[in-house]
């Protein structure tokens, strides 16, 4: 895995694909041939520092140091390159074993692009079913953050009463204590004050009417942006079947909502629009 996360590339595990398997025998037989012709070679002329070089298809040269170049060396070595302190030789036989290796590593190459493509192929017949199990897992993990947090939540968390609207139940959001979700603390360490969220409806106490609509004021950095924040979140917690940061919630369904706030600000530092304008 590790692999072919780093190369891009899948290998086939041994008798996943006879044409790749035997490709790869015939590259290991051919590379011991080479090298048990090299040993050869050093017997035969008598020097041990004889050694292979070159890349590609000009692999597998003899490079002999001069001073054993003065012997005569067999009929078949022909001169291929020079280098200060020693020269390069090929053989008929060396052209051959690399054209047996050269072939091999092609049809390695070739067994396994097809390795390849049969994988995908296969894996693309059953779409469907990696579609649903992906699905029930990314289900399972939203359901496991929710229960979580449900579990974890620092302060009093409740269960939403969510109710349809009718003709005695108009729209309405009622939060009392609420939280933001995502704040524990202010930016100068203190805790997090809750507060009252009422949009159509009133305290049980108060007869003042229902509010409808609701204009949020206050100083610069006072928490306007995160009190609007917090009541469209904890709106779409509460329907995700969330338990919310609230002492009690109850609302309507919503089916949207609207936005428009200022994105340069940096909620989770304490930085307002202002302050960082």
């Amino acid at each position: 895995h590790e692999k072919a996360r780093r190369t891009g590339l899948i290998t086939p595990k041994a008798g996943f694909d006879s044409d790749y398997d035997q490709a790869l025998a015939d590259i290991r037989e051919n590379e011991q041939s080479l090298l048990e012709y090299l040993e050869k070679q050093r017997s035969r002329i008598g020097c041990r520092t004889i050694v292979y070089w070159g890349i590609g298809r000009n692999r597998y040269q003899l490079e002999i140091p001069e001073n054993f170049i003065t012997r005569n060396l067999p009929e078949e070595y022909e001169l291929k390159s020079t280098k200060k302190g020693c020269k390069r030789y090929w053989t008929k036989t060396i052209e051959k074993k690399l054209a047996n290796l050269i072939n091999a590593e092609e049809r390695r190459d070739v067994s396994l692009k097809d390795c390849m493509r049969r994988l995908f192929y296969n894996f693309d017949k059953n779409y469907k079913d990696w579609q649903a199990a992906v699905e029930c897992i990314a289900v399972l993990d939203v359901l496991l953050c929710l229960a979580n947090y449900s579990r974890g939540g620092d302060g009093p968390m409740c269960r939403p009463l969510i109710l349809l609207p009718e003709e005695d139940t108009p729209p309405f959001l009622y939060l009392k204590g609420s939280r933001h979700p995502c704040i524990t603390k202010t930016f100068f360490g203190d805790d997090f004050i809750p507060n009252d969220i009422l949009i159509g409806c009133e305290e049980e106490e108060e007869e003042n009417g229902k509010a409808y609509c609701v204009l949020v004021t206050g100083p610069n950095m006072g928490g306007k942006s995160t009190l609007m924040r917090q009541a469209g979140l904890l709106a779409v917690m509460a329907q995700m079947g969330c338990y919310v940061p609230a002492e009690v919630c109850r609302l309507t369904p919503i089916d949207r909502v609207f936005t428009r706030l200022g994105a340069s600000d940096r909620i989770m530092s304490g930085e307002s629009t202002f302050l960082l304008n």
